[in-house]
């Protein structure tokens, strides 16, 4: 059912259902920004509306989108994550592209966009050149994070949590197992992880020194910082400031990471569907993602040497 609250101002109306809606953290804090981006985007227009129901408009909505100056890409991101808020306010048909036809992409005119990934692994150079910038002792904590991240494939969100899973992933790494990741996963979805044989001793030794960086707070976050948001904003002010920006962002460790596991699975013998199908998994995207991981984290890896 619709919510017809109107003690609550709408873009509380709207933060709460774009809270409710779910998903991973990352995911909620940005649908929370999109739909507060919505409504003072309203309030600059003049509009005037106090429920969420007075918004779902095809033509606000579609207005809103074809006043932003950006990629098609990210304006698709923005679009889904409008219908995720207004599904989540009881507006399932208004915000299904399936079923309102003038809110699918291609009626906005922000269809056709590529899903191709911006970001590469980084050179031998080009790591080694950030590696030394973080060895600045201010960034201790950092750099160990980003070695979690490059050679555990894990995001950002993902490698900040870890803490508690520290001493598994010791023990997982010891004895040649998957390492299984459980905190700060999208969704909330834990997912086994094959770390590639070339990556398994800069592993441990990443996971050893985040224990030791980490011991006297066990239920802390790897960034010494006492909330989730502020050490997510640490790690990338320290990104930006040793050079993991552009091409080669946090996410572009991710992308060595697969290149490498993608590698060592075509050395097994394993075809290119069943290294797409674990290279997706391991980055925690599913076995039935491997075109889109070929896409974003493989974009131009070659399948033919």
């Amino acid at each position: 059912m619709a919510q017809r609250t109107s003690t609550s101002t709408l873009k509380e109306q709207m933060i709460k259902a774009a809270r409710a809606a779910g998903g991973g953290s990352r995911t909620r804090a940005k649908r929370e920004e999109a739909a507060a981006r919505f409504h003072d985007w309203l309030r600059a227009n003049n509009q005037q509306q106090r429920k969420i129901e007075d918004v779902a408009k095809v033509g606000l909505v579609s207005a809103w989108i074809a006043s932003i100056e950006s990629a098609d890409r990210n304006k698709q991101n923005l679009m889904s994550l409008l219908r995720g808020m207004f599904r989540a306010a009881g507006f399932e048909k208004f915000a299904d592209a399936g079923k309102n036809r003038l809110l699918t992409n291609k009626a906005l005119g922000i269809s056709g966009a590529s899903r191709d990934g911006t970001h590469r692994p980084p050179t031998a150079s080009e790591w080694q050149s950030v590696s030394e910038r973080l060895q600045a002792p201010q960034y201790a904590r950092e750099a160990t994070l980003f070695e979690l991240a490059r050679t555990l494939g894990l995001r950002v969100e993902e490698a900040v949590q870890s803490v508690r899973s520290l001493k598994d992933w010791l023990r997982q790494l010891e004895r040649g197992s998957p390492v299984r990741a459980l905190h700060g996963t999208k969704g909330g979805k834990a997912r086994d992880i094959f770390v590639p044989h070339l990556l398994r001793p800069a592993a441990l030794a990443a996971v050893r020194n985040a224990l030791a960086l980490t011991r006297q707070h066990p239920e802390g976050y790897l960034v010494d910082k006492p909330d989730l948001k502020s050490a997510l904003t640490r790690a990338q002010t320290v990104a930006d400031a040793v050079g993991l920006v552009g091409e080669i962002s946090p996410h572009s460790l991710r992308c060595d990471f697969a290149w490498k596991l993608a590698d060592q699975l075509r050395a097994e013998g394993y075809d290119k569907a069943s290294v797409l199908a674990q290279v997706s998994m391991s980055l925690g995207h599913g076995d039935g993602r491997g075109r889109y991981c070929a896409q974003v984290y493989l974009r131009g890896y070659r399948w033919d040497d």
